[in-house]
């Protein structure tokens, strides 16, 4: 579930998952959730539609998926995932919550 912090960010990541879903079946098919926040606040929308899900099938375990990126230098560290350690940070004490990093090479420029 991303959360769109400008409308045309938005509508190009639903394109891309439209045209990434017609690889696959009707029965394969994942719906895509996306929450607008135009205020650029990240952490409050995500964790309150974390909540609803959770109020809605308590009994389940819900897995968040949280990119991280991997950078060439050391020093490159402190300015990125400062967003993915808060919201970790957040979800640490909640139960039936399981946080996975997707790790993503952040690439030098050339």
């Amino acid at each position: 579930m991303p959360v769109a912090l400008e409308q045309q960010e938005g509508e190009a990541l639903r394109a891309r998952w439209n045209q990434f879903q017609g690889h696959f079946s009707d029965e394969e098919h994942i719906p895509l959730v996306i929450i607008e926040s135009p205020y650029r606040s990240l952490l409050r929308p995500l964790l309150t539609s974390i909540d609803t899900i959770q109020g809605m099938h308590p009994e389940e375990t819900l897995t968040v998926l949280l990119p991280e990126l991997i950078v060439a230098h050391w020093w490159e560290q402190p300015l990125h995932n400062q967003t993915a350690l808060r919201l970790k940070a957040a979800l640490l004490a909640r139960p039936g919550i399981v946080v996975t990093d997707l790790p993503q090479r952040l690439h030098p420029r050339e």
